[in-house]
């Protein structure tokens, strides 16, 4: 009698075992997928976030060009270049931008301030004092070109073209904290998932 109380609790254990087996095979089965479904909603969330942020980001050099277009325009027309420096301090106190450079009518550069790319498509770094810096490595410069025009008597003339420059680094410094509860966010739901089903296979998947 005793032999076969201990041969049943025995069969019962490997049983139950076997159970557990097979649920613990099944959670990690679906938990893998859940993972991967997460991984992918997340780096298309982060993606989704990352353009639009660089959508405001050009927004606002647009604004930052209309905001200064006049000054620019009066400084070229008088051929005062000396009223450009304050402007390009004025410019680049905007977060969002990292440099600003202003051509004449012909196209020749007649100043530049911040990281700017170059007429050989270099990046080039100026400071205020004058000295230029070569920047190497990605730096992932974009910009915003507008003409600048000079209104007399209701006509537009042209008296030059400015550009000026972003980088990613702006855009992944806006959305830096976005991304982290982006990440927080679903490193918590994997983590609460992983204990809802583990709870369900030891409760209900392990029974007889």
């Amino acid at each position: 009698m005793v032999l076969n109380e201990k041969t049943m609790k025995h069969e019962t254990t490997s049983f139950i075992s076997l159970k557990d087996s097979i649920a613990t095979q099944l959670l990690k089965t679906v938990f893998y997928f859940y993972f991967i479904l997460t991984v992918v909603v997340t780096l298309t969330h982060m993606s989704v976030e990352l353009l639009n942020t660089k959508k405001q980001v050009e927004q606002e050099l647009k604004i930052a060009a209309h905001m200064f277009a006049p000054g620019l325009a009066q400084a070229l027309w008088d051929i005062n270049f000396d009223q450009l420096s304050p402007i390009f301090l004025g410019i680049v106190q905007f977060p969002s931008i990292v440099g600003v450079k202003v051509k004449n009518e012909q196209g020749d550069n007649i100043g530049q301030i911040g990281m700017i790319l170059n007429n050989d498509g270099q990046v080039v770094e100026e400071k205020e004092d004058g000295i230029k810096i070569l920047i190497t490595g990605y730096t992932g410069l974009f910009f915003y070109s507008f003409p600048i025009n000079y209104e007399e008597e209701g006509a537009k003339i042209k008296v030059g073209e400015a550009v000026i420059y972003s980088s990613t680094k702006v855009v992944f410094n806006e959305v830096k904290l976005g991304f982290m509860m982006i990440i927080a966010n679903a490193f918590i739901k994997t983590f609460f998932f992983w204990i809802l089903f583990l709870w369900i296979a030891r409760k209900k998947l392990s029974k007889p």
